[in-house]
């Protein structure tokens, strides 16, 4: 309890603890944003002025350095006002270039010829050749205009800039022009040249600014920028434009932006995030601090005040209810430290004196409870003297030891009218269901089933309609596996019956072992309103013993909690001394056996056993006499494709029935046909199994007892037969051999509905004899 509230009150203050942290970051952050934009802004703001005044000084270079172009004109036209001859001469106009500080001087005449210049490639230049020298052909309609041209590559050859200017030769036809190289405007210029500006304007330790001109960086604090354009660097103009600020760069490189416009002009400035949030971070450090010694301070003051005040009597009220949900139920909580404790006290020690009332009032009511469902369950079971007008046919033996809590299981049996004799009736079965309802479930069951089987209709259609009345009304949600079976004997001896998800019963033909009667297993009752039942058959023969059972019995476990399993089931019932007891001390028998392998586990599930001795009946098995010739192979085929068509048998199933019943037939006419014309044959269906019986007068010799031949081997170094013998053994599910009567006995077992499990017993005394 204390680490539990120390847990939950770490858990709060932590939450606590990062909740404010988390404020504290908000509002820090929210500081040093808006101070950054601040200054950024105003940095923009001084870069907007300066870039104004260098446009406005630039300007004021360009109109100083028109008028002094515009004088040198007015000197050059007066000077050839007085001396005309100088506009004859090239070299005279030469030397006028050092007063005037010009570079060029040309003389063109009334058609845009150059007739006189400085510069000897111009010589017969006609101005209008060229886009840049057309320029000037209006002064030759007005001689007293006077052109100023920007600087520009010349008409003459582009790769040269000048600057030229020129005004009309008063007196005559033509113009005067000056040409001068721009690099004195140039140098003028560049005093003023916006490319300067961005280097001069840092913006705190690591911040810059960014001066872009229709989209091309222009200025900046990295020379490496200069000449990019905002695609290069990632630059959104359409918000940069908006005023609005936006951040780009990556990791450490991300800065906050903000623009402006100016003119033609974009001015960005930037500052990295880890500057503008360098304080915070320095903030956060020192405030984190503080809080988490505030922090861990309350928690110690109050994890010790409650657990002083209300740990230690939660404590004290836990061990006394440790106590009590052990089973003592004597104790009494005496915490009486406050009001509150007292009253829980009181309330805990009412509560125990009621529940120690109620616990006994219910062990009484479900004592009465389950003595009345035993008594239920087994006042319905039938008495073996109802069947005493079949004595002599069979001797049966049944016996249900029920568990503590009652699961609802019950055997039946009873006569059946029939033509030409009369049938018994046995039925075995297990309700889901446990006490009283289970039990009175379990009535209905076997009243219904009783008297569908009774009435009218075949032993599938008997099963269906119970099924039917079961599942209607059942909201307990009950069901039942069941076992039920006609068997005629007073007719053909035959036993029909349906497995509605039972164990499959064990079956001994005449002495031998015990083997299940598997089948396909249909839904159990009560699940399903509409299932479909389907009836099996197979001959019960005078020396058979039937063995019906629930899985009581195989889920019967150990104090090892070791289940007991069918294959214990089946080896205990293959025992000598259990296997040729009479049906009713066999049971009694198994029984016991189930006790002593219990031990002292308490038994959790009913366990209910029903065994079945034949004494008498008409059913006899289906033996044939085969002359042992090959020709005779088709013959025995034909009687297994006959016999195992109710079983509906795979193609798979029928081809192994068919190589077995092949490979044995064929040993047989190789190697017994010297001590006998014919073998006796015999093919059963017994459930979903098929049972093959041989039987010859040779000498005795045991197939399943004879070393399998090493296929590994190249069949030029494996010794000669043994194939056929490894073939049967690897496709039967069992085998059994025996030497009796100067017969040799072989039983071969197939389950129809499953592959192979090679399980080969042989059984009997063993001599050396024919392959």
């Amino acid at each position: 309890m204390r680490r539990t509230f120390q847990r939950r009150l770490l858990v709060l203050m932590a939450a606590a603890f990062a909740v404010t942290l988390l404020i504290t970051w908000l509002v820090q952050t929210g500081h040093a944003r808006k101070d950054a934009l601040e200054l950024i802004d105003a940095r923009l703001a001084d870069a907007q002025a300066q870039i104004a005044q260098h446009d406005k000084n630039l300007e004021s270079i360009r109109q100083s350095n028109d008028k002094s172009l515009t004088y040198k004109l007015h000197t050059l036209r007066w000077i050839l006002s007085r001396h005309p001859e100088v506009a004859q001469s090239s070299e005279e106009l030469a030397a006028l270039l050092p007063v005037l500080d010009v570079d060029q001087l040309h003389i063109i005449d009334g058609s845009g010829i150059i007739t006189a210049t400085t510069y000897a490639p111009y010589l017969g230049y006609s101005l209008s050749s060229a886009e840049q020298s057309s320029f000037f052909l209006p002064i030759l309609k007005d001689p007293f205009l006077v052109l100023i041209q920007p600087a520009t590559p010349t008409g003459h050859d582009r790769s040269v800039l000048m600057q030229f200017s020129a005004t009309g030769i008063p007196g005559r036809a033509g113009m005067v022009q000056i040409g001068d190289v721009p690099e004195r405007l140039a140098e003028a210029a560049a005093l003023a040249d916006i490319k300067n500006l961005a280097p001069g304007f840092a913006i705190g330790n690591h911040g810059a600014v960014i001066v872009l001109q229709r989209g091309l960086v222009v200025s900046a604090g990295e020379r490496e920028l200069m000449g990019l354009r905002a695609e290069d660097l990632d630059f959104p103009l359409p918000g940069a434009r908006s005023g609005q600020p936006f951040s780009m760069g990556h990791g450490v490189d991300r800065a906050l932006c903000l623009g402006a416009v100016l003119g033609d002009y974009l001015i960005i400035g930037m500052l990295p995030f880890t500057e503008i949030f360098a304080g915070r971070n320095e903030t956060l450090l020192f405030v984190g601090a503080a809080y988490l010694l505030l922090f861990v301070s309350v928690f110690i003051l109050v994890s010790r005040m409650v657990d002083g005040v209300v740990i230690q009597g939660i404590r004290n009220v836990n061990a006394s209810l440790a106590r009590i949900t052990k089973g003592n139920l004597e104790t009494l909580v005496e915490e009486r430290g406050n009001a509150e404790f007292r009253a829980l006290s009181d309330g805990i020690n009412a509560t125990v004196s009621a529940l120690k009332q109620a616990i006994t009032d219910a062990r009484e009511r479900i004592d009465t409870e389950l003595a009345l469902a035993r008594e239920v369950q087994l006042a319905s079971l039938p008495r073996i003297n109802t069947l005493s007008a079949l004595e002599g046919r069979f001797r049966l033996g049944a016996l249900l030891k029920a568990a503590r809590e009652v699961g609802g299981d019950f055997y039946d049996f009873f006569p059946v009218p029939g033509s030409p004799g009369r049938k018994l009736a046995l039925i075995i079965a297990d309700v889901s269901g446990k006490g009283i309802p289970g039990a009175l479930f379990m009535m209905r069951v076997k009243t219904q089933l009783q008297s569908d089987i009774l009435g009218e209709g075949g032993l599938a259609e008997a099963v269906a309609h119970a099924n039917r009345k079961l599942c209607q009304e059942n909201e307990a949600g009950f069901f039942v596996t069941a076992f039920v079976a006609i068997w005629d004997c007073e007719g053909d001896g035959w036993l029909d019956f349906v497995n509605a998800g039972h164990n499959p019963p064990l079956l001994a033909r005449l002495g031998e072992e015990y083997s299940f009667l598997f089948s396909t297993a249909d839904l159990v009752l009560g699940a399903y309103e509409e299932t479909v039942y389907h009836v099996h058959r197979f001959r019960l023969l005078a020396g058979d013993k039937l063995l019906l059972y629930t899985d009581g019995v195989t889920e019967a476990e150990d104090i090892r909690d070791a289940f007991f399993t069918s294959a214990g089931l089946k080896r205990l019932m293959d025992q000598p001394p259990l296997r040729n007891l009479p049906a009713e001390m066999q049971a009694e028998a198994l029984m016991q056996s189930l006790g002593q392998f219990a031990g002292a586990r308490e038994q959790a599930d009913d366990i209910t056993l029903m065994a079945l001795d034949i004494l008498s009946s008409h059913a006899t098995l289906p033996w044939s006499d085969i002359p042992l010739e090959e020709e005779q192979t088709e013959t025995i085929q034909s009687l297994v494709r006959i016999e195992t068509v109710p079983a509906n048998p795979s193609p798979h199933a029928l081809s192994r029935l068919h190589v077995i019943v092949d490979e044995v037939f064929s040993n047989m006419v190789r190697y017994a046909s010297s001590h006998g014309n014919k073998v006796m044959f015999c093919c059963e269906l017994v459930g979903q199994e098929a049972v093959l019986r041989f039987r010859d007068r040779g000498e005795a010799f045991d197939p399943l007892s004879q070393p399998l031949p090493d296929i590994s081997l190249p069949s030029t170094e494996r010794e000669a037969g043994g194939l056929g013998l490894m073939i049967i053994r690897k496709l039967c599910d069992h085998a059994a051999y025996s030497y009796e009567e100067g017969e040799n006995r072989l039983i071969i077992r197939i389950n129809l509905a499953r592959g192979p499990a090679n399980k080969i017993k042989s059984v009997g005394r063993k001599e050396p004899g024919h392959g």
